[in-house]
């Protein structure tokens, strides 16, 4: 999502570096800001395996339990029930 912004950001910029709005080194200053940006970005869902939540995600290949549900599906539900629950009542 924010590396969409960032692109059409980067495309108004040059909009505005052609149409002679902004100079040279403004257009070279914030182009280099945006690019760093992208590119933080980037390397951050590489590391996260480009998936934010990716533990809320069903997994590739699911193992089935003896009711049908996977393992792994079920295990998540019951982290987001805890969570969930420890958010509505604070522990004492």
């Amino acid at each position: 999502m924010e590396l969409k912004m960032l692109e059409e950001k980067q495309m108004r910029l040059l909009n505005a570096y052609l149409e002679q709005t902004i100079t040279n080194e403004e257009y070279t200053e914030t182009k280099k800001k945006l690019l760093n940006r992208k590119i933080e970005i980037k390397e951050n869902l590489k590391e996260s395996g480009g998936r934010g939540l990716h533990w809320l995600e069903l997994p590739h290949h699911r193992p089935k339990s003896r009711r049908g549900i996977g393992f792994s599906v079920g295990r998540r539900v019951r982290k987001i029930a805890i969570y969930c629950l420890e958010l509505l009542v604070p522990r004492s």
